[in-house]
C-alpha cells in the first residue's frame, strides 16, 4: 500500500510541475508575442461606420495561400459586393500560410492579400482582420505597421471593435492569445448599447471538426473564448477549423458561425457531430445585419448559396 501511495503522490507531482511549466511556457511565449503589439497598438482602438438601416460583411478564415482556390473565393466576394454592397471584409485568421509575414514589405501581403481581394468593387472594401496561429509565427506587429500604410488594412490593435451607432458593435478578438481585452484595445467590452453584438476572432468555441482539439474549441483557449463570450454577444464568427458551420451553442445564448474555408486545406467532418449545418467545401459567409434580425448565409467557392439561417430579435 505505501508503495502505491508513494507512486501516486509522484504522479501528483509529476502532472503539477508539468502543469506548472505548461502554464508558464504559455505565459512567456504571450508576454514575448503580444509586447510588440501592445507597444505599437492602442489602448482604446475602435471604428465608427456611419449608421445605416442594415449593414452586411463578407467573412472568410484560414485563406491565406494564395492559390487559385482562395482567388476563387474572392471572385465571388466581388460578385456579392455588386448585390449587397457590404461594409467590409471580415478575415478571421491566418491570413498568411505557413508562417505569417516578416515585415510590412513582405511580398505575401500582396500575393495572398491586396492581389487577391480586389476588383472595382473589393477596391473599395475595408477589411478588418483578426489574428490566428500561423500569423503568429511570423511579425505580428507588421500588421499595425501595414494599416498606417495601407488605408483598407483596418487593424488598429491586436483587440478592437467596430460600431455602427444604433444598430451593431463588433469585438475584434485576439483569440490566440484572448487576455486583457480591455487594457489592449476595447476598454469598454461587454458594455454594448447597441441592438446587437457580436464577436469575431480565429479559434471556435465548438465545432464539427474531426482535427485536433482547438479545432473543435476542446482547449484551454476554447474555454477562455467561452468563459469570455458567453452571454455578452449575440454571435461569434470564426474561423481555425478548416470548412463552414453554422451552430447555436444554447448555454452560450449565441449563435456560431465558422467559416475557415477561405483557401487552407479542407479538414474532415466528425461523422456523428450535432452541428445544423457543416459542409467541408470551400466559401464564405455573408453577414446581414438590421435591427429586428441577423441573416447569414454560406457561399461555395462557385457562388452557390449552400446555407442561410436568420436569428430574430426578441
Amino acid at each position: 500500500m505505501n508503495k502505491i501511495l508513494t507512486i501516486l503522490k509522484r504522479l501528483v507531482i509529476g502532472i503539477a510541475i508539468m502543469l506548472v511549466a505548461t502554464f508558464a511556457w504559455f505565459y512567456i511565449e504571450y508576454l514575448r508575442e503580444v509586447s510588440k503589439l501592445v507597444e505599437l497598438g492602442y489602448r482604446d482602438a475602435g471604428f465608427v461606420i456611419d449608421s445605416h438601416d442594415s449593414i452586411s460583411f463578407l467573412a472568410t478564415g484560414d485563406t491565406g495561400s494564395g492559390l487559385p482556390r482562395q482567388r476563387d473565393i474572392a471572385i465571388q466576394m466581388e460578385k456579392r459586393w455588386r448585390q449587397k454592397k457590404p461594409s467590409g471584409i471580415l478575415l478571421l485568421g491566418d491570413v498568411v500560410y505557413p508562417k505569417g509575414v516578416t515585415s510590412a514589405d513582405d511580398p505575401q501581403w500582396l500575393e495572398k492579400v491586396f492581389s487577391v481581394y480586389t476588383g472595382k468593387c473589393l477596391d473599395t472594401v475595408a477589411i478588418y482582420p483578426v489574428l490566428g496561429n500561423h500569423d503568429y509565427k511570423g511579425n505580428t506587429s507588421s500588421w499595425i505597421e501595414v494599416a498606417k500604410l495601407n488605408d483598407r488594412w483596418k487593424f488598429p490593435s491586436r483587440h478592437y471593435s467596430i460600431e455602427i451607432p444604433d444598430l451593431l458593435t463588433v469585438y475584434a478578438i485576439d483569440s490566440h492569445y484572448p487576455f486583457n481585452i480591455k487594457s489592449h484595445g476595447i476598454p469598454d467590452f461587454g458594455k454594448s448599447t447597441t441592438p446587437w453584438t457580436i464577436a469575431i476572432g480565429h479559434h471556435p468555441l465548438q465545432s464539427a471538426s474531426a482535427g485536433g482539439g482547438g479545432h473543435r474549441g476542446k482547449s484551454f483557449k476554447g474555454y477562455i473564448l467561452r468563459r469570455t463570450l458567453c452571454n455578452r454577444v449575440d454571435a461569434y464568427l470564426s474561423g481555425h477549423s478548416h470548412h463552414l458551420e453554422y451552430n447555436r451553442i444554447h448555454r452560450c445564448e449565441m449563435d456560431h458561425y465558422i467559416s475557415g474555408a477561405g483557401g487552407g486545406t479542407l479538414q474532415e467532418l466528425e461523422k456523428n457531430h450535432n452541428a445544423l449545418f457543416a459542409a467541408a467545401e470551400y466559401g464564405f459567409l455573408e453577414l446581414e445585419v438590421s435591427p429586428k434580425a441577423i441573416k447569414g448565409q454560406f457561399f461555395s467557392r462557385t457562388g452557390q448559396l449552400i446555407f442561410q439561417t436568420s436569428t430574430i430579435k426578441q
